[in-house]
């Protein structure tokens, strides 16, 4: 599936494998899989139920995403030391 480039700053990113391109809509959560980070993508156009987990070394085209993901993370993590 192609899909056209959309405007970073509205949030979507390209993640290209061989064949096709899809579009990141955003990062769901974050695991740890034998010690690497992975993702959970949200596609664009695709309901929650198709999210995949993509390791970092996938992630080449949205590192403005991963960036961001992690900066909200930090955020939450934060937050919740600051009402403990």
């Amino acid at each position: 599936m192609s899909k056209k480039p959309i405007d970073h700053d509205q949030g979507g990113q390209i993640l290209k494998d061989k064949s096709s391109e899809f579009t990141v809509e955003k990062f769901v959560r974050k695991r740890y899989l034998r010690g690497r980070p992975q993702y959970l993508a949200k596609w664009e156009g695709y309901p929650m139920k198709q999210c995949t987990w993509e390791p970092l070394e996938n992630l080449g085209n949205c590192m403005t995403l991963v960036a961001d993901f992690e900066a909200e993370l930090y955020k939450q993590d934060q937050e919740k030391m600051n009402t403990h």
